[in-house]
């Protein structure tokens, strides 16, 4: 980029926005070239807007000037969508998190992207409602992280994913005109449904600035169930059989013995003895419901579901115990990250998604694949299998390339496990960078659509140009994440 550019920029903003509001000391630009991936990308500017007004000034200097602009919450991507990719502009939308509205008669809750998930369910359960997606990172994820990128979690088997709870959101595109996408009714039929082709579009289409969530009545009460079964498939027919039973749980989470051994090793939860024991494999379960006399009926049938299939069952007696378990759970994603002893966890197809009835045979193969001795690294899987999310993780190091060579191999074999068996290779984590050498084979001719509409609302490609389309390749010409998004390597600083 060139220097008067730059500048000019950089004088633009500061004069529109005040100089607190355009950072770009080099520490700081610094720290906002990580996210929960492996890779390090730092922005030349960095800018929090307060308002949309501050944002539609935003887009205009940064459309006048070609500047990229990349939109940023807690953070937490996985796939480098959150990271500047090409010397551009971070919008950190932070200072944007006013819940302006809870309307309970209208099971609305109109917020700014800049409020933090775990607050704004504090605030819905004092009216005794709830915003139910609750991802792994619930607790330090925004809401338009997680409607950029159409987030889910443990409730998405009975309550959806972000997409089935947004109404409407106001946009700033990269014209800088200001649109709604939706309305404030709860449904509408009204032309082309711009809440979906916005939700999950990680920031490539316009920035969010107010989004307008439907809410829901919170369960009153709740029954919890861990499970241990001899094999991952095991566990995965069992899932299978829960879900045909009629029972649809309001979580239906899994661990493989990898997971289950670092669990262990970092929680303080007490589980069957059995869990530890190579091999074994397990199934969190929970019923939620209005009154306690259904969710004891739907527990019942959990049971006997459990009852045939399960080497042991443990039911939570108490608040504290439940809580254990699930706090245990969430913690996977934080545990592996730790693990190896500095060692990364590879997370380029974690994020996998089949249809239900394809899980067992899918964890079987996936199993299968990173056991092999040409494949072999420290993979845990583990994931919502009530929808047919499949987490996983291999153990690597991104600074020792025979390491990072097996774990590609192991990506593109579980990725056509994946395709092969109808699936998706991102159910609730994103595209990004890391993922988008990989989508063509998934989506096919919709990628040109994808195309034709990013052209139609971002002529100049000035936002987020990286997720989608653009497939970084090595020497070779082959794809590979680890050539524009550099990995950060920790005993020797940025490449």
């Amino acid at each position: 980029m060139k220097p008067d550019v730059l500048q000019g920029a950089k004088s633009e903003l500061v004069s529109l926005l005040g100089k607190e509001n355009v950072r770009e000391d080099p520490t700081e630009l610094f720290a906002y070239g990580f996210e929960s991936s492996l890779h390090f990308s730092p922005p030349v500017i960095v800018v929090r807007p307060r308002s949309t007004g501050d944002v539609v000034a935003l887009v205009k200097i940064a459309s006048k000037y070609k500047l990229p602009i990349t939109p940023r919450g807690a953070g937490t991507s996985f796939a480098a969508q959150s990271l500047s990719l090409h010397d551009g502009i971070i919008a950190d939308f932070r200072q944007m998190n006013k819940i302006k509205a809870i309307n309970v008669g209208d099971q609305q809750a109109i917020v700014e992207p800049g409020v933090y998930y775990r607050e704004l369910n504090k605030k819905l359960a004092e009216v005794g409602f709830t915003f139910p997606p609750e991802p792994g990172s619930a607790d330090y994820i925004t809401v338009g992280g997680m409607v950029g990128n159409n987030a889910s979690g443990m409730h998405a088997v009975k309550y959806g994913a972000t997409k089935n709870w947004v109404i409407d959101m106001e946009v700033v595109l990269a014209s800088g005109e200001v649109m709604h996408t939706g309305s404030r009714s709860l449904k509408s039929s009204s032309g082309y449904c711009l809440n979906e082709l916005f939700v999950g579009s990680e920031g490539t289409l316009g920035l969010i600035t107010e989004i307008t969530f439907k809410i829901a009545p919170a369960a009153k009460f709740k029954e919890t169930f861990m499970a241990i079964f001899p094999g991952i498939e095991a566990a995965g027919e069992c899932a299978v059989a829960i879900i045909k039973s009629g029972i649809v749980p309001s979580a239906l989470e899994f661990c493989d013995d990898i997971s289950l051994g670092m669990m262990k090793d970092a929680m303080q939860v007490e589980l069957p003895p059995t869990a530890y024991e190579p091999g074994k494999a397990a199934l969190f379960i929970e019923v939620d419901g209005s009154t306690s006399e259904g969710v004891a009926a739907e527990g019942k049938i959990i049971q006997s579901v459990l009852g045939g299939k399960a080497s042991d069952v443990k039911t939570a007696r108490s608040d504290q115990e439940r809580d254990a378990l699930w706090h245990a759970r969430h913690a996977i994603g934080s545990i592996l990250s730790k693990a190896r002893f500095g060692r990364f966890m590879m997370s380029q197809v974690l994020d996998l998604g089949v249809p239900t009835s394809q899980v067992p045979r899918v964890l079987k193969a996936i199993k299968e694949v990173t056991t092999r001795p040409e494949t072999l690294l420290i993979t845990a899987i583990y994931g919502h299998i009530g929808d047919g999310n499949i987490h996983f993780g291999c153990g690597i190091s991104p600074d020792v390339p025979a390491e990072v060579e097996k774990g590609l191999v192991v990506r593109d074999l579980i990725a056509a496990i994946v395709l092969k068996a109808g699936g998706t290779l991102s159910a609730e984590h994103g595209t990004g960078m890391m993922r988008a050498m990989k989508l063509a084979d998934e989506v096919g001719f919709k990628l040109d659509v994808m195309r034709k509409i990013k052209q139609a609302l971002d002529p100049d490609n000035i936002m987020n140009p990286g997720p989608f389309f653009e497939v970084p390749v090595d020497e070779k010409g082959r794809p590979s994440e680890f050539i524009k998004l550099k990995p950060y390597m920790p005993g020797g600083g940025s490449p």
